[in-house]
């Protein structure tokens, strides 16, 4: 889909355009962070010149313009009181269109923050009836970081995202306070303010117990989480293919290596009926 848009674009014909004839519109998925370390970046356009033009809606010729990729750019430029900014256009396109290109370029971005990320994707999610694969396709993301943000996007209370925007909390935190609270908002809230303060080991027992147990309070959660679970541990040689596999799962998935090869065990057990 992604390459489908940009082929349909002149990406090669530039031009110079008032800056104020140019409008950012919800089209745009930064809504946050928007002016941070925008003096950084003004000083390297001052001296370097802008790298890569930015890119309106629409054709030249039919302003005012709305801003699909590079906001920043943009206010590095009105902070240098810049009557112009070099840009091209996306041509005539679908608003959705706009709003895939703008979170393509911004996931490649540390500084987007994970709410913003969330909600973007959960539209994109909705507008391609739910299909999580085309989604992934689309921004060149594992199918599981899709899920996992249409997870946040669909059941995160506002109060959770602003924690998210704020960096308080993180988006793994978020995504155990909603596992464990099964669907009780106020749960998931009272969750998320104790469960960053649990060890890794001690998250995951909390959110095992809070499925296991979808009546249980939060506060039961949190204390179940924090007593100490028997566990024997086993080490394996495993052939250089398989670890070579797993790390390669677990950076793809963002999921810790430890984790990933023991919820793989687990499924394999499971499904050979070896744990009932």
């Amino acid at each position: 889909m992604k390459n489908l848009i940009l082929d349909g674009m002149e990406m090669d014909n530039f031009y110079d355009i008032p800056i104020n004839e140019i409008e950012v519109d919800d089209i745009n998925v930064r809504k946050h962070n928007r002016e941070d370390r925008i003096d950084e970046l003004a000083r390297s356009i001052n001296r370097h010149g802008l790298m890569q033009p930015i890119l309106l809606f629409g054709n030249a010729g039919k302003p005012p313009y709305k801003i699909i990729v590079g906001q920043r750019r943009l206010l590095a430029h009105q902070k240098l009181s810049k009557e112009t900014i070099k840009a091209t256009f996306s041509g005539e396109i679908e608003p959705i269109e706009a709003t895939l290109l703008s979170l393509a370029e911004n996931m490649q971005r540390v500084d987007l923050n994970h709410a913003d990320k969330a909600d973007h994707i959960t539209i994109l999610y909705n507008h391609y009836g739910k299909d999580e694969h085309q989604v992934a396709e689309a921004l060149g993301l594992s199918v599981r970081t899709i899920r996992d943000y249409v997870k946040i996007g669909e059941q995160a209370t506002d109060k959770a995202k602003e924690l998210l925007k704020s960096e308080k909390v993180s988006k793994a935190d978020v995504k155990r306070a909603i596992d464990a609270a099964q669907g009780d908002e106020e749960k998931a809230d009272i969750l998320l303010e104790e469960i960053g303060k649990l060890s890794k080991y001690d998250k995951s027992r909390a959110v095992e117990y809070g499925k296991e147990n979808p009546e249980a309070t939060a506060e039961k959660i949190i204390e179940v989480g924090q007593k100490p679970k028997v566990q024997e541990t086993i080490f394996l040689k495993l052939p250089k293919r398989i670890t070579k596999a797993i790390r390669k799962a677990s950076k793809k998935l963002y999921i810790d290596i430890e984790d990933l090869a023991l919820k793989a065990l687990e499924e394999w057990l499971e499904r050979n009926d070896f744990i009932s």
